[in-house]
């Protein structure tokens, strides 16, 4: 079986590493780094800590695309080796990432992925990525069906990035006015449990709703996916599409402004709903 060399352990790459140990694949985990107390729970689940020997395969689910170029200087891969970055990236350093794996001999593919973390542990992620199947090797193809059970190759490097930007603004802005919503549902006196549980068989159902619509209604913003992140992956699409002479933007600048708002306030390791209270 082929051996992966995991970057990111933290609460979303483990249970992507889980998925992988459970189907046979040698996962290597560097000593320092990202998520190092999670990775020694790995360690005890069947991950190795890594030595130094070849590896197929780099793993990346690293919360910035900077955080992934700074760890391939740390630890370059070698020729032969293929990279997997898993991360939330940006688009507009995908083809830095390519020329940096590129010049020590290695592969790059963006692969970023959507769903929970249960998801992840059961591997029915969903994921785009940037490339074409048939290009692939054989043991990315192989790790990339282990993790994922709806693939959307992309046809080129960064698209997968973009891809996974687009989703990011419908998903936040979806919370954005399911927070609109349930304000008025509030503000009229409408039983909470009822409203929710009638807007999931109507118009307004989504599965933004289904997720978080009680949790959002009670004002519940206990982590899942931290508003630090979020806001992160906002600023990436902000950036690309302000840089578009004429780009209508207004939606999306406003959610920029909340969530930077939210950051200032020291909201970022909570949920990132918790700015629909702003």
């Amino acid at each position: 079986m082929y051996s992966i060399l995991w970057f990111g352990a933290g609460r979303f790459g483990s249970p992507m590493v889980s998925r992988l140990l459970e189907k046979g694949f040698a996962v290597h985990l560097p000593r320092s780094g990202h998520s190092t107390d999670s990775a020694a729970a790995l360690v005890e689940s069947g991950a190795h800590w890594w030595s130094g020997g070849d590896v197929d395969v780099y793993g990346f689910c690293l919360p910035r695309s900077t955080d992934v170029a700074q760890t391939m200087e740390d630890f370059p891969p070698r020729a032969g080796v293929e990279v997997l970055d898993f991360s939330t990236g940006d688009p507009q350093q995908a083809s830095r990432l390519l020329s940096a794996a590129q010049a020590r001999g290695a592969g790059y593919i963006d692969c970023p992925v959507s769903g929970s973390t249960d998801h992840g542990r059961n591997g029915s992620l969903t994921m785009w990525i940037g490339g074409e199947r048939s290009s692939a090797s054989e043991p990315c193809k192989q790790i990339i069906d282990s993790l994922s059970c709806k693939q959307f190759w992309m046809g080129r490097v960064g698209a997968g990035f973009s891809a996974k930007l687009v989703n990011q603004i419908i998903h936040v802005l979806n919370v954005a006015a399911i927070g609109e919503g349930l304000k008025l549902a509030q503000a009229l006196d409408l039983p909470r449990d009822r409203i929710i549980e009638s807007l999931r068989h109507a118009s307004a159902a989504s599965a933004m709703l289904d997720r978080f619509g009680t949790e959002i209604a009670s004002r519940d913003h206990t982590a899942h996916f931290r508003l630090e992140l979020a806001a992160k992956d906002i600023e990436y699409a902000f950036n690309i599409l302000k840089s578009f002479d004429g780009a209508e933007i207004s939606y999306l600048e406003l959610l920029h402004e909340d969530l930077q708002s939210a950051l200032a306030r020291g909201q970022g390791d909570e949920n990132f709903t918790t700015f629909i209270d702003n």
